[in-house]
């Protein structure tokens, strides 16, 4: 027969291999370990954060009744300042607005518009920025938008409308 001992040796027994188990467990789950693998949720983020600025500047904040038509009723920041300014001339205030939209001065970007010249019959482009070669970031997110143009201020005579597409490599310093 087993006596009184022996089991509050089995009891002792259990209850340190569930306090075993437990701390194992909570130790396991509290620790945070960075793989190179997790590197991408800031690029994830980054890229989100172009994507919700692009879309806040392609985004009218109040309907204009008194334009004569729905598209000048409706044009966004973004297509009115594309549409109205030379691109020769270039767009440094582009910089400026979109980290005022982002919230965040330490964001950096080169941007970049891509439309077709009819008159050359090519793809035309123009920076949109200054262009930034910063040797301190490893690697950038490229965002980009098509944003319709009607009869762009900067257009070839032949006035027509068209769809440019914005690219802009955001990166953080």
């Amino acid at each position: 027969m087993v006596g009184e001992e022996a089991q509050l040796y089995t009891i002792e027994g259990f209850a340190a291999a569930i306090l075993i188990v437990v701390t194992a467990y909570l130790i396991l789950n509290s620790t945070f370990i960075l793989t190179p693998g997790d590197t991408h949720i800031n690029d994830l983020q980054l890229e989100q954060l172009g994507n919700d600025v692009l879309r806040m500047m392609d985004t009218k904040n109040s309907f204009d009744s008194t334009a004569p038509n729905r598209y000048l009723q409706t044009q966004s920041y973004l297509e009115q300042w594309l549409s109205s300014n030379d691109p020769k001339l270039g767009f440094d205030p582009f910089v400026t607005q979109f980290q005022g939209y982002a919230g965040d001065s330490r964001l950096k970007l080169d941007a970049f518009m891509y439309y077709w010249d009819h008159g050359a019959n090519r793809m035309g482009s123009y920076s949109l920025s200054p262009t930034i070669h910063s040797t301190s970031h490893e690697h950038y997110v490229t965002i980009t938008k098509y944003v319709y143009l009607d009869n762009p201020g900067w257009d070839d005579p032949l006035g027509v409308s068209r769809t440019v597409l914005l690219e802009v490599q955001l990166w953080r310093d």
